[in-house]
């Protein structure tokens, strides 16, 4: 490795050592937009990702030194020659922020930002003003590796806490699991299919849990959303004197407008830095809990005399695939599917089931092939009923896809599921009373 590096390098050989292959101009892995308007275009993605736990980082190309320390009027800025304000925006939707003002401190800037961003999974920012980008600087700390890992567990802390689960759960008498959108977001999908195994108790998810883990297993319940869930499904759910909740988001939606009813001194909570029993929180990260609760059980498994030894409710039951010719082979062409309910379904819901604030013009969405790609040949369908969508899964040149397909499937304004008319009905009950 050379001694010096520049900038601009050190940064993209950080991204490069974290497995980075490429840099966008739109939040993904790592983004690059210009100071000013770019950095703001971009701001509804990152506070996207700051939100879903996405560690995504902003990199911004800043004015020169001497321009931002001389106050010049530049485009892009806000035209009184003060470079601070953007940063300062992006600091409400960032873990970590910095502008490298000094080629000096790049590098452990550099690294700071990225090791938090890592640690906390979150978007981190760095900005780099354009004659800084192209300083050397020493290029020694490329040796040492960001940390990307997770600090381990205090063990005695640890230990005590996996008793103490194991003990509320031998003494429960309807004990199940709950698995939200914490599970995905901070990477447990394994632990959690594991500890769904070896305890082989029923479980449910939430709504942004839904689809992170097997709906086909018989021990699974089905979709829990306060008063938006089926009658056995909430019996089983709130009746439970031990729910083990992992990833858990008490949002609005996932709640059905905040109406679950679970007993607080039965739950134990599992997230991405702590986790709770009743009202008391440890600092135990859930990655390294669950992987040894999981190790733990699987040595010695539960001794649950009297817990249920059937399901609790009707088991869930998905829809069986259906054949349609293989579209994932790399061989055939995308199928694009619009459901196409002329406007905002869930909005409806919510306020306005019929107003015209809620409805969208309708497009010809079938003709949209066309205008990416002038020359090519493309096919699009349009769905009015069921018998019509049967017949399309049968049709041969169809399930072929040997040119880009769109499908339009027509469905009425209020097609909505049960759930979400359910919740629906909670938020406009309550904003009535308002």
């Amino acid at each position: 490795m050379s001694e010096q590096v520049l900038v601009g390098s050190y940064l993209l050989e950080r991204l490069r050592q974290l497995g980075l292959k490429s840099v966008f101009g739109v939040p993904g892995g790592a983004l690059v937009t210009t100071y000013g308007p770019g950095e703001l275009s971009a701001l509804c993605g990152i506070a996207g990702s700051y939100c879903e736990y996405v560690p995504v980082l902003h990199i911004v190309g800043y004015p020169s030194l001497d321009i931002q320390e001389e106050h010049k009027i530049v485009h892009h800025s806000l035209g009184h020659g003060n470079f601070t304000e953007f940063h300062d925006m992006s600091k409400k939707i960032s873990c970590a922020t910095t502008v490298l003002m000094d080629s000096k401190s790049a590098a452990s800037e550099i690294d700071r930002v990225l090791n938090e961003m890592l640690s906390l999974s979150l978007p981190g920012y760095i900005g780099v003003p354009t004659d800084v980008c192209y300083t050397p600087i020493p290029a020694s700390s490329l040796r040492t590796p960001l940390n990307i890992d997770l600090p381990r567990n205090e063990t005695e802390t640890e230990r005590k806490a996996i008793a103490n689960i194991r003990k509320l759960l031998e003494a429960s008498t309807k004990p199940i699991i709950i698995i939200d959108g914490g599970a995905t977001r901070h990477d447990v999908l394994t632990e959690v299919t594991d500890l769904c195994k070896v305890t082989k108790l029923p479980y449910f998810t939430n709504p942004w849990g839904k689809g992170c883990v097997t709906e086909e297993n018989p021990r699974f319940g089905g979709l829990y959303v306060g008063l938006g869930s089926k009658a056995d499904i909430r019996e089983a759910v709130e009746s439970s004197d031990c729910v083990l909740w992992i990833g858990k988001l008490s949002s609005d939606f996932n709640t059905a407008e905040f109406t679950e009813s679970v007993k607080l001194e039965a739950v134990i909570e599992f997230q991405r830095f702590w986790m709770s029993i009743g009202e008391k929180r440890i600092d135990l990260k859930m990655k390294w809990l669950l992987q040894n609760l999981v190790s733990d059980l699987e040595k010695a498994p539960l001794k649950m005399k009297n817990a249920w030894s059937s399901m609790p409710c009707t088991p869930y039951t998905s829809l069986e695939p259906r054949p349609s010719g293989k579209l994932t082979q790399a061989s055939r062409y995308s199928s694009l599917f619009v459901l196409n309910n002329g406007g905002y379904t869930v909005e409806r819901m919510i306020h306005g089931l019929r107003e015209s604030y809620n409805d969208v013009p309708n497009w010809k969405y079938g003709e949209l092939l066309d205008g990416f790609g002038v020359g090519y040949k493309t096919k699009s369908y349009k769905i009015h009923t069921c018998q019509e969508w049967d017949d399309l899964l049968k049709d041969k040149e169809f399930n072929e896809a040997s040119v880009p397909q769109l499908v339009d499937i027509q469905l009425d304004m209020l097609d909505a599921p049960a759930t979400m008319v359910a919740i629906g009905k909670a938020i406009n009950e309550k904003n009535a009373k308002k």
